[in-house]
């Protein structure tokens, strides 16, 4: 898939100082924050071209959140330059073809030698960011040309192929079939373009219909960059079905696991905020759960939040600055009732909610986060048998 930055980069510019210039200061500034909190997802997942040009978006049309933009940002780049540092090719080339049996992924053969600078050239380009998200995908295996043990492989590959400039490159699949090969310097461009053609004769998919898919990611993308991340589920939920093994169906499932997460973080907060009637925190990010993630059980539930927040009277200030409408007071009556203390059951289903997103966090392999979560259950609600589900979670992340 051809994806410019610059271009996305121009749309969430575009798109955020549109939102700005509609929305109330309180509900921009909760938008930036969750824009630089999507940014880091995707940084995390590879997809740091799109995370740079979030970052960069919130930086220029939120001047109050630059210094944590660029921070953010700063911190993309540091991981985008230890990704690419870590390039892990196999050993040899039976350890390479051993892996390609086992794991089903093509591998690529590189012969080159160190004086030659167009090899030189071509192994920095591999290391090039824009490639992260294929080194899951292709086994990598550098070999020495004039090494006498890599002759007659290397006779084998070139066999009836009209290369003679360095380096030489040969896709090759776990059978041993020469799927693609090319020769010379190759910037990342190039490698990209030949890494799409390998992973598409590797596992077919029809031509026709993996170009609408590419098309539809596209748009997908630039929604949920741009801070709308409910109408692009449908599509990336029909990419991730491809039976393809191409850079698109990966970045589809993270995009969904992203979405996911992040929905579910956002939700468990502003219901936490709001049960200590931090209305000011709790309020722009249920508005922003009901608009940005609209079509989903979390849109639905923030505005269910929404509704019965506007028949709190001590919330009004909080949803007038977020532009949100209150429900009129109800008359006055000779007696004035307390508000009900929250019930146990409450406490129960605040706790699981809180246990739930820890889980989430461990299945993504980010205990750190998720002992935030559990000590949060534990320190708030003790006597529940969540907060006890807590404990024996964190037991197992000792």
């Amino acid at each position: 898939m051809k994806f410019h930055a610059v271009s996305v980069c121009a749309l969430a510019l575009w798109a955020a100082a549109a939102v700005s210039a509609a929305e109330p200061p309180v509900l921009a500034e909760a938008a930036g924050r969750v824009a630089i909190r999507r940014a880091q997802a995707l940084a995390e997942k590879g997809l740091c071209e799109r995370a740079e040009a979030t970052l960069a978006a919130v930086a220029r049309s939120q001047p109050a959140l630059a210094d944590e933009a660029k921070k953010a940002a700063d911190a993309v780049a540091a991981a985008k330059a230890k990704a690419a540092g870590e390039v892990k090719a196999a050993a040899d080339y039976k350890t390479a073809l051993k892996d390609s049996r086992n794991t089903g992924r093509p591998v690529l053969v590189l012969f080159g030698r160190e004086a030659c600078g167009n090899c030189r050239y071509t192994k920095a380009q591999l290391k090039d960011s824009r490639l992260i998200p294929y080194r899951r995908k292709i086994i990598q295996v550098m070999l020495d040309c004039d090494d006498a043990e890599n002759r007659p492989l290397m006779s084998k590959l070139r066999e009836g192929k009209n290369i003679s400039t360095l380096p030489f490159l040969f896709y090759v699949s776990a059978s041993e079939e020469v799927l693609e090969f090319t020769s010379g310097a190759q910037g990342a461009d190039a490698l990209k373009e030949k890494f799409d053609a390998v992973l598409a004769k590797h596992r077919p998919a029809q031509p026709g219909r993996l170009a609408r898919a590419t098309a539809a990611m596209t748009k997908a993308n630039h929604l949920m960059d741009s801070g709308n991340c409910g109408a692009p589920i449908r599509t990336y939920v029909a990419v991730a079905k491809l039976d393809a093994d191409v850079a698109i169906v990966q970045e589809a499932k993270d995009c969904l696991e992203i979405i996911k997460i992040l929905a579910t973080a956002l939700l468990a907060e502003a219901q936490e905020a709001a049960a200590a009637k931090k209305y000011g925190e709790a309020v722009p990010i249920f508005v922003l759960l009901r608009r940005d993630f609209a079509g989903t059980k979390t849109a639905t539930t923030a505005a269910e939040e929404l509704t019965k927040l506007g028949a709190d009277p001590e919330a009004r200030d909080a949803l007038a600055a977020a532009g949100v409408a209150a429900t009129p007071p109800p008359e006055k009556t000779t007696a004035t009732a307390k508000p009900p203390k929250p019930s146990a059951g409450d406490a129960e289903q605040a706790a699981k909610r809180l246990v739930n997103l820890a889980r989430n966090f461990i299945a993504n392999k980010r205990p750190d986060q998720a002992r935030k979560y559990l000590d949060r259950a534990i320190a708030k609600y003790p006597d529940t048998d969540a907060a006890a589900d807590a404990r024996r979670m964190l037991r197992g992340l000792d």
